[in-house]
């Protein structure tokens, strides 16, 4: 039987993301993003556990998300995990454990998205709507 290497994760961005282009131009965009979970200890207070994972995302995905993600944003990510090991420059072995991204949605709300609906928000804000008493017939609907 065949394994399953999938994660998904929902956490915080720790840091702007990175982008570079590889030798072979492709580009690679590195980022953290931090997950935490919350427990109750036997003396009944909520404690936190916070894990910093680091995501890779690689080519017009890598381009997108550094144009769409931003410190301090909310995001999803799925993917898989994958280690990979180097001798640094004294030859002692080294070892990363990253989150290649295969999918990305950002869930933060975007800056634009209130101000840019400007005449939506604001017709909508001066009408005090009763969501519990609607009558069809009363609507403002065009059809």
């Amino acid at each position: 039987m065949r394994g399953v290497n999938k994660v998904m994760l929902i956490g915080r961005v720790g840091t702007d993301p990175e982008l570079r282009k590889m030798e072979n131009s492709r580009s690679k965009l590195n980022l953290r993003i931090a997950t935490t979970e919350s427990y109750k200890n036997p003396n009944g207070e909520w404690n936190d556990i916070t894990d910093w994972h680091t995501i890779v995302m690689w080519g017009p995905m890598a381009e997108r998300g550094e144009k769409d993600i931003k410190k301090g944003g909310l995001i999803y990510v799925e993917g898989k995990i994958r280690t990979r090991s180097w001798e640094d420059k004294e030859g002692h072995k080294r070892y990363a454990t990253e989150v290649i991204a295969e999918y990305y949605q950002n869930l933060s709300p975007r800056e634009n998205y209130q101000r840019d609906n400007s005449s939506l928000s604001d017709q909508n804000q001066d009408e005090d709507i009763d969501y519990n008493n609607l009558n069809p017939s009363e609507d403002k609907l065009p059809f």
